[in-house]
């Protein structure tokens, strides 16, 4: 029985771990600004005590692109439902620090009707 409730004890803790250490992705209702050489540009709507905020994606997948012509400006103004992750990445500043820059990376996309 002791050696059960270990067992029972230790999947607990082993899959509380993962889900701690899992990315969280956000999901939001966003409007979409365009696209300008280098940055996918939308701004979340606001819920009742939310403030909206700009997201940039620098980097997007083919399959997204596949999707929607986001370099288009005929979607510009459009509603979205997006999925990102804000991930860190360690660099090295000009005066030779290192920083962790966060950066946003759209996991999906789907078209709102508003």
């Amino acid at each position: 029985m002791k050696n059960y409730l270990l067992v029972l004890v230790s999947i607990f803790t082993l899959s509380f771990t993962t889900v701690i250490n899992a990315q969280d992705e956000i999901a939001a209702t966003a409007v979409f600004n365009g696209f300008n050489g280098e940055i996918y540009s939308f701004t979340t709507i606001a819920k009742e005590n939310g403030k909206a905020k700009t997201i940039e994606f620098s980097d997007v997948s083919a399959e997204i692109l596949e999707q929607f012509d986001l370099k288009s400006d005929s979607i510009k103004g459009e509603h979205f439902f997006i999925a990102y992750v804000v991930e860190t990445e360690a660099t090295t500043n000009e005066d030779g620090e290192e920083e962790d820059v966060e950066f946003y990376v759209l996991k999906t996309i789907k078209e709102a009707a508003y």
